[in-house]
């Protein structure tokens, strides 16, 4: 008998970017939410652009994918290095479930509903987890 992986229909039709590290959920077990911590971005600087670059890969030299501001909050779910790998959302975005802080049996990278990637931990206030 040939066992066959199904995997989740977002990841098997998602597209990955050249040079993408995907954020990965739920490697702290079924019983504890998908994204181990809750943290908010703080301390950028408050004259000027004062955005964190939300990046495709833990390392600066990556591809900024999008920005997020003081106070935004983000489900804490990868670690590498001085990187958290993130789930959020931002001002605007209709309200919804990320999956990102409910108990889930699934363990594999993040693709969607919500934005994900990757921010410098510096800029990042740990709130729980």
């Amino acid at each position: 008998m040939i066992a066959v992986a199904v995997l989740p229909l977002a990841l098997a039709s998602a597209e990955i970017e050249t040079g993408e590290r995907l954020v990965m959920v739920g490697r702290n077990g079924s019983e504890l939410d998908a994204c181990g911590a809750v943290g908010q971005v703080y301390g950028l600087d408050t004259e000027g652009d004062s955005l964190l670059g939300v990046h495709i890969a833990p390392a600066i030299s990556s591809r900024e994918k999008d920005r997020v501001e003081n106070g935004n909050r983000l489900f804490l779910c990868d670690e590498s290095g001085d990187w958290y790998g993130v789930v959020y959302q931002k001002a605007g975005d209709t309200l919804q479930d990320c999956g990102a802080g409910s108990p889930s049996a699934f363990v594999g990278a993040y693709r969607g509903p919500c934005r994900y990637g990757w921010v410098h931990k510096y800029f990042v206030e740990f709130l729980a987890g």
